[in-house]
Order: structure tokens, then sequence, then C-alpha cells
């Protein structure tokens, strides 16, 4: 494909925008087939995620839907960057940045000027054409389009198919789907609740990749185990990883399970990790702290901190303290 610098003037013919994923292959590299060696796949998958960019900002050559096609041959050639843009949706709050980027606080009155049924029709539009796209290709057989799929079905009517498409991808080597379908065994969504496949899955996903199995196997004991020696292996899972700095490892050495919330402990080792956790930009511990501070449990109550803490996880998109700043500045 001839990259334009301006946009084509009227003597000249405009290459139609592709109109299905497989349309996107024979614009960019027509030579470029499935049987390429896998580090010209991984070349290609940078180059398609970089055009994707180019396309998806402002600007004459903007056109988002060629954007998003892009975006998902990248992905199926196995660019990482691309594969997770297409599995997480954009949150509410991302389109709040969007619109009102001075601040949370700030932003309140610029949104009632939002039509925000119209922002919301056009992204559940292009939710909808990216979840037909992924469809089809996922029945052609494709783990990567199965996988993303899969993470994009939220209804709880769709767990049955969410798991199957996670098993697809699974059964294909694809070791994230492991780790999201051990989840579902272990919380029983879509299948039925099984712990003894829920860990050995995470086992496997862990023993191929610790950087993907290890948090959620350590998780899954610590809060799930049936046994005082599985929790505490499931501590030892997340110790290492804690100390390595993984936010997500210190929130969950920080917090207890009541049911299918999370609360924070107010001993000094979990105080001090739930700290660290969120001072890495932690959204949930965050909201946890603000939440121990707004009612002096474990801390010193301190309403200003309180504040300070809750509007950053809610800038940062966790729901909980959303609906706390709303109430608040309601």
């Amino acid at each position: 494909m001839v990259v334009r610098q301006t946009a084509p003037t009227e003597k000249e013919d405009a290459t139609p925008a592709p109109q299905s994923p497989q349309e996107v292959d024979s614009l960019v590299m027509p030579d470029l087939g499935p049987s390429a060696p896998e580090e010209m796949q991984a070349s290609m998958g940078e180059l398609l995620y970089r055009l994707s960019l180019d396309y998806s900002a402002p600007g004459p050559r903007q056109d988002i839907v060629l954007s998003d096609l892009i975006l998902q041959r990248a992905a199926e050639r196995g660019h990482a960057g691309a594969q997770w843009a297409l599995a997480l949706p954009i949150p509410r709050a991302k389109l709040d940045e969007v619109l009102c980027p001075d601040s949370f606080d700030s932003s309140i009155e610029t949104q009632a000027s939002v039509d925000w049924s119209d922002i919301e029709s056009i992204y559940t539009e292009m939710l909808q054409r990216r979840l037909g796209l992924l469809g089809a290709l996922a029945e052609d057989g494709n783990p990567h389009s199965a996988f993303l799929l899969g993470a994009l079905l939220k209804d709880q009517g769709e767990f049955t198919r969410k798991a199957q498409l996670f098993s697809q991808a699974a059964d294909a080597g694809l070791n994230r789907a492991r780790v999201f379908l051990g989840l579902m065994y272990a919380e029983g969504e879509g299948v039925g609740k099984d712990l003894d496949r829920a860990i050995a899955l995470l086992e496997e996903a862990a023993d191929l990749n610790p950087n993907e199995g290890a948090l959620a196997l350590g998780a899954i004991l610590k809060f799930l185990g049936r046994s005082e020696e599985e929790h505490t292996r499931g501590k030892e899972i997340l110790l290492p990883l804690a100390q390595a700095g993984d936010p997500r490892a210190l929130l969950l050495l920080a917090t207890s399970k009541s049911g299918r919330d999370m609360v924070a402990n107010t001993d000094q080792a979990s105080l001090e990790n739930l700290y660290k956790a969120a001072r890495a930009n932690e959204p949930a511990a965050m909201r946890l702290l603000g939440q121990l501070y707004e009612s002096g449990t474990g801390l010193k109550q301190n309403r200003d901190l309180a504040m300070k803490w809750l509007t950053r996880a809610a800038e940062l998109g966790d729901p909980i303290a959303q609906a706390w700043c709303s109430q608040r500045l309601s």
C-alpha cells in the first residue's frame, strides 16, 4: 500500500477503504500470507499496529473503521499491544478523559453539555462490528480471535460461550486463555465450578509463563483455597511478585474476600502493601485506602486523604470510587 502524505486530490483515485479484515491484508501487504516465517509475521504485526495508530490519530487521514480493521490484523499476527487494545473496550472514564481532560472534578459541567447517547451509540456500533469480525475468525479456528471475542463478552448470559471460546484458544496453545479459563472454573462462570480444574489450568499457565499464570494461581489459592496449606501456598506464590513491585500482588496480599467483595486488612504489613499498591496506581488499592481514611478503620480518619485517593481511583476507572465521587459531587 502506498501511504499518501496528503489527502487525495479530485484527479487522484483514492484506494477504497477495506470492508473486512481479509481485505486489509491485500491492501497493506498482499504478498504476506499465513505461511510466512514467524519473524516476518511479528514484524508485520508491529507495522500494522503503527499503521492503525496512524489512521486513528486526528487529522485528514483519520479513518476509525480502517484503523480498527488494521488493528485486528495486527492482533492476528501476535502483536500484544493490538491484542489488548481489542480485548479491552474503552472504559467510560476514558471517554470522560478524552472529552474533559482537565480533571475529574471540573468535568461535570462539561459533561452536562455532551450528548452521551450519540457517543455511546457510535461506540456500541463499533463494538458490535468488532464482535462480528472476531466471531467469523474464531469460527475459522483462529485462537487469538477466539480469546479476544471471549474477553469482550461481558453479559452473564454469554458466559457459556465465553468459556467455550477460552477453551478453544487454550487448546490451541494460547497461554493467556488458560488463565482466563482457569478463573472461570474457579468462580463457576459459564462452566461447573471446579477448583481442581482451575488450579491445574493455572499451574500449567504459570509453568509456561510465570508472568501470566502465577498471579491468578496465587489469588485463587489465597482466597478460595480449601485448606490452610493452600492458603499459605497462595501467599507464598504472591510474595515474590509483591517484592518485585507488582501492584496487583501487593493488593492481593493486603486484602481478604467477603463474598465477592475485596476488603482491606488492617494489620501493619497489609496496610504497607496497600499503600505501595496505591502509590503504584492500582485503582482498587487507591479506593480501599481512601475508604479506610474515610471511615478511620486501621488508619487515623482523614477526609482530605480519603477524597484524594478515591478521586484518583475514580479517574483510573474504579466503578465503586466513581459512584462515591458522583454522590459527593451531586
